[in-house]
């Protein structure tokens, strides 16, 4: 009874080989190839192809501006252009002040006779060939003219010694206060020689003779030898026309009388300065 069990068990083994095959898969997580689903096979969509850009050289990239330097570069060329519009305005101001110096000297007027003689001509007819000689009214109370018999301390005298006429203007009123004739009596005149020279200077004298509205009474030394500018004095005080027009004459400068000098017997005092040698 023994014996015929072994059939039985050979049997049993090829049934075992026969059997379906044991999946190796040893994780208990992980299905089975045989047991999960069949994927859908996958449609493969062709990508689009870009066209390639042509191969270019390698160039090297501008250098990117520095805000800092730009900011400097301005500021530069704003202080050049400050600089450029002063000089232009000093150039303008020096042709300016020429082309008014030149005017000046053609019609021969400094800017205060022009000024004066501008107003004066907007009333009445002046002399157009003629530089009037201009004074000021200081003291009424020695005025010995006819035509100033009307005048104010502050007005304006313009006197046309070839024309013979005067003209009275108040500048406070823009008035021609009177126009009178201008006689030219004889002055007498004191020479007085102011400078370390020996003599006289001789042009004085010959400024002098080129009138015969002026004689020359007498002269001496004076106290002071060291005046700089020749002086002009009106001895009384009551004729500042005549004294303008001989200082004109000769280059001087109206003055009063210098302390220490003696007033002479005449009408006008020259004290020869070092500009007259």
């Amino acid at each position: 009874m023994a014996k015929k069990s072994k059939p039985s068990s050979r049997k049993a083994a090829k049934q075992t080989e026969h059997a379906a095959p044991v999946s190796k898969n040893t994780n208990p997580h992980v299905e089975s190839p045989e047991a999960s689903p069949t994927p859908a096979p996958e449609v493969q969509v062709p990508e689009k192809i870009e066209p390639q850009p042509s191969a270019q050289p390698n160039l090297p990239s501008p250098p990117e501006k520095s805000p800092i330097t730009t900011d400097r570069r301005f500021q530069i060329n704003g202080r050049r252009m400050i600089i450029i519009g002063i000089v232009l305005l000093v150039v303008v101001g020096i042709l300016q002040f020429v082309a008014n110096r030149q005017t000046n000297d053609a019609n021969g007027f400094d800017p205060a006779t022009q000024k004066l003689v501008s107003e004066v001509s907007k009333l009445a007819v002046l002399p157009q060939d003629e530089k009037p000689t201009v004074t000021t009214v200081v003291d009424t109370s020695k005025l010995n003219q006819s035509f100033l018999l009307n005048a104010k301390n502050g007005d304006k005298v313009l006197l046309y010694f070839q024309a013979g006429k005067a003209y009275v203007y108040r500048p406070s009123t823009k008035q021609i206060v009177n126009i009178g004739p201008l006689t030219q009596p004889t002055s007498k005149i004191f020479l007085r020689n102011g400078t370390a020279a020996a003599t006289m200077p001789p042009a004085i004298r010959e400024k002098l003779g080129q009138t015969t509205d002026y004689t020359i009474v007498s002269q001496d030394a004076a106290i002071n030898q060291k005046y700089a500018k020749t002086l002009v004095i009106d001895i009384a005080g009551n004729r500042p026309d005549i004294a303008t027009r001989i200082a004109r004459q000769i280059n001087g400068t109206v003055a009063i009388l210098p302390e220490g000098e003696s007033p002479p017997d005449a009408d006008f005092l020259i004290i020869a300065g070092a500009d007259s040698l």
